[in-house]
């Protein structure tokens, strides 16, 4: 009997040793996975207000350059004098979940606002009469502007490029809509709303927030729709052959819970009038794969490259934060977004999930996507408060 009695105590201390010796290494694992995490944010912070730095270095370079020329060189630079006419104020606050076609997300808000002192607001008399209109604008936020402006020549231009909807396969640059251009030219049609003093109010439209717009045009139906036009089928929106169409959205009970304990603070900077029309948005932006290539294909817990650019935003804009809003300082505010986004990260690996992150009117949404193409919003952290004349005007102007 005492032997038995001895064995089973060994047993027992056997396998406590061994879950321990489990709970230690999935320790282990948590914190390296928590420490790329923190390290992923400081690179990307860091790389953010490089670009930035070398972005802001390379326009008045190219201003100088610009100004300095004979005009007897003019007819030959390649250069025009084009000035962007106002900028857009924007649902989609980063590339990351901005659609990559028009009136794909038909809950999508904009206004394009003119600059002040510049185009007279009567430019946009008539413009109300129409249904849409074409937008002309600038792709500010490319990765590779800064190249095109130090070789303009386009000699190393890249002539095919990886398409999403051939799963990575190569097609050339003028077939296709990539934002990755010789000359990074926008050109998106978008529903008119109203002209509201100097805004045009929009929807659908593609377009992320803070993009300089060069020109707007009527939509002309007789002649702007072509009934016999044709496209190949890899481009085709919709239908059961679509590689990004999304089987389900849903959002848990936190989300709606976060959501709407943020509303308060948040919905006089919104363009929306209440939680679930954001909601809405979210699930038009969402019904469809906004993945990268590569995390389509290596599926990992997004890098904080997505909200770098708001947290820089909060960085080196304060004077665009409603202090009442944002707490105490924006120090603070970066720290406790910071510290919320990674609790929500460590709760991801603890259960082992993948977790992609949107940021979308200056909220952090947090999501997973399985393969079989099914979405569920997990969470939001507001990030930004931004209180300018711009964002109330436009808001008026979609609330009134």
């Amino acid at each position: 009997m005492g032997t038995m009695w001895m064995l089973l105590r060994w047993a027992a201390a056997a396998v406590a040793a061994v879950t321990v010796q489990k709970w230690v290494v999935k320790s282990v694992q948590l914190e390296r996975k928590l420490a790329e995490t923190e390290a992923a944010l400081k690179v990307a912070r860091r790389e953010r207000t490089a670009e930035r730095t070398g972005r802001i270095r390379a326009q008045r370079e190219l201003k100088t350059a610009l100004v300095s020329k004979k005009s007897s060189e003019d007819a030959n630079s390649g250069a025009f004098p084009m000035t962007p006419i106002g900028t857009v104020r924007s649902c989609f606050s980063t590339r990351n979940g901005t659609p990559r076609q028009p009136l794909l997300v038909t809950e999508a808000r904009s206004c394009v606002v003119l600059y002040p002192g510049g185009i007279p607001v009567e430019a946009f008399e008539g413009l109300g009469q129409y249904s849409h209109c074409w937008l002309l604008y600038v792709f500010h936020d490319n990765t590779d502007l800064q190249r095109l402006w130090i070789k303009p020549g386009h000699r190393d231009f890249k002539a095919k490029i990886h398409v999403p909807r051939l799963q990575g396969g190569k097609m050339g640059v003028f077939a296709t809509r990539s934002p990755h251009r010789p000359c990074p030219i926008g050109l998106s049609v978008a529903k008119i709303e109203g002209v509201y003093g100097g805004m045009l109010l929009l929807s659908g439209a593609d377009i992320v927030d803070g993009t300089p717009v060069l020109d707007i045009k009527p939509y002309l139906p007789y002649c702007d729709s072509v009934s016999v036009a044709s496209a190949p089928s890899w481009v085709k929106a919709g239908g059961s052959e679509d590689v990004l169409a999304m089987k389900t959205v849903d959002f848990s009970e936190s989300f709606i819970r976060d959501l709407g304990a943020s509303w308060k603070s948040m919905e006089k900077y919104s363009l929306y009038s209440s939680p679930e029309e954001l909601q809405k948005l979210l699930k038009q932006v969402l019904s469809r794969d906004i993945r990268s290539l590569n995390q389509r294909e290596r599926p990992h817990t997004a890098k904080l490259s997505e909200v770098s650019d708001i947290f820089s935003k909060i960085s080196s804009d304060p004077a665009d934060l409603d202090v009442e809003g944002a707490g105490s300082s924006d120090e603070k505010e970066l720290s406790a977004q910071t510290e919320k986004f990674l609790q929500v990260t460590r709760d991801s690996c603890t259960n082992g999930e993948v977790l992609y992150n949107l940021v979308i009117e200056g909220v952090n949404v947090s999501y997973t996507q399985d393969s079989e193409g099914h979405v569920v919003v997990k969470a939001c952290t507001v990030l930004q408060h931004l209180n300018t004349p711009d964002i109330r005007n436009c808001r008026r102007g979609f609330t009134s």
